[in-house]
């Protein structure tokens, strides 16, 4: 698999991590606005933490992601305390996360990052040469995304 498919099959993955999280975060808020169920909306909102720090990890495709999804405890956990104090839908939840997990282990081997991916140079495409890149850069920077800085550092990286 070739870094643009890796990176393509990362961002997927953040994504479907993304709203597990969003969703989260919604039931959590519902829990917690009502007496009964604020511990299962706490539990909740720390599990929405912790799933926003893997979307990042899984964005940089970090070597340790898969070791974060190897152990089933956190969503054990979420799903008992979501059957005795939150029904259904966070029982349903519960299942897109085990789904989320099956799909990063089935794609660990996208989490090497060998080829040095970081949220620096997400912006542009390994396949362009380095002219194109220049280009690119060059663009960034006319728009006002680049800072002359920013500019400066990608292009002597590409030089």
């Amino acid at each position: 698999m070739n870094t643009t498919d890796k990176q393509y099959q990362a961002n997927r993955l953040a994504g479907y991590e993304r709203l597990y999280a969003i969703i989260w975060i919604i039931i959590s808020i519902i829990q917690i606005l009502s007496v009964y169920l604020i511990l299962a909306g706490i539990w909740n909102i720390f599990c929405v933490i912790t799933s926003f720090k893997l979307e990042k990890k899984i964005l940089n495709r970090d070597a340790d992601v898969p070791q974060e999804y190897e152990n089933i405890t956190g969503l054990v956990i979420t799903g008992i305390v979501n059957v005795l104090l939150g029904g259904i839908l966070g029982i349903i939840l519960v299942g897109f996360g085990f789904w989320i997990r099956q799909e990063v282990l089935a794609h660990r081997d996208i989490f090497d990052n060998t080829e040095g991916v970081s949220n620096e140079n997400l912006t542009l495409q390994p396949s362009l040469s380095n002219y194109e890149q220049l280009e690119k850069l060059y663009e960034l920077k006319q728009k006002g995304i680049l800072s002359e800085e920013e500019y400066n550092k990608e292009k002597n990286r590409l030089l």
